[in-house]
């Protein structure tokens, strides 16, 4: 399994406002699947797979960290989450980068993707390597988590605010340099976006 070392840490993004959740619903992280919230079951997945959960708050914190009592995860807060998702990134990285531990990459994935299966991450880490940044891909789409090595983390981290200050685009960039591998995944979970009220409601009713 991809997580054999505690020390292998999966950044996972949950600093928004969670605005297209919904009025009914509240804050992405904290609907509730089978009475547990949702990032609960997004740091147990991981943890099931030996992963270490980097968590980053933003809006919500208190909320969060109060779901998260007890969970065997790290989280880091986003000063200033109105800059957007790619500072909560580099808040997780400059997290991750200082850890005696670090290994030779990590894996990025949003709070609104469910955690797929432990493949899915064998998958990207043995073909990205320490070289490549590596996304899964399902029937031609791309998708989460997101593997990066240790050389594309670190300049990600020096990225300032600007147009260019967003993952998509910054892969897109590495990816001109043939550092970005995309990789065909048997786990359609790594397509799916619970970013509305609909995409969480449809979601639960298979799930709950």
């Amino acid at each position: 399994m991809p997580g054999s070392a505690p020390s292998l840490f999966t950044i996972l993004l949950a600093g928004g406002r969670s605005r297209r959740t919904g009025e009914l619903l509240g804050p992405k992280g904290l609907v509730e699947l089978r009475g547990v919230p949702f990032l609960l079951r997004q740091v147990q997945a991981l943890r099931t797979l030996g992963l270490m959960p980097v968590v980053v708050t933003g809006f919500h914190h208190e909320a969060y960290a109060g779901a998260l009592a007890g969970a065997a995860a790290r989280i880091v807060r986003n000063p200033d989450p109105d800059r957007g998702p790619f500072s909560s990134l580099q808040c997780g990285l400059e997290l991750c980068l200082k850890d005696r531990g670090f290994s030779g990459g990590l894996f990025v994935l949003p709070l609104d993707v469910p955690v797929p299966s432990g493949r899915v991450f064998e998958i990207l880490r043995e073909g990205g390597g320490g070289t490549h940044a590596a996304i899964p891909t399902h029937q031609g789409r791309g998708g989460h988590p997101v593997w990066l090595p240790r050389p594309i983390a670190e300049n990600l981290l020096a990225v300032a605010d600007g147009p260019d200050a967003r993952l998509d685009r910054q892969l897109s960039a590495w990816a001109g340099r043939g550092a970005v591998r995309r990789l065909a995944v048997p786990d359609g979970d790594v397509l799916l976006d619970l970013n509305t009220e609909g995409a969480w409601r449809a979601y639960l009713d298979l799930h709950d």
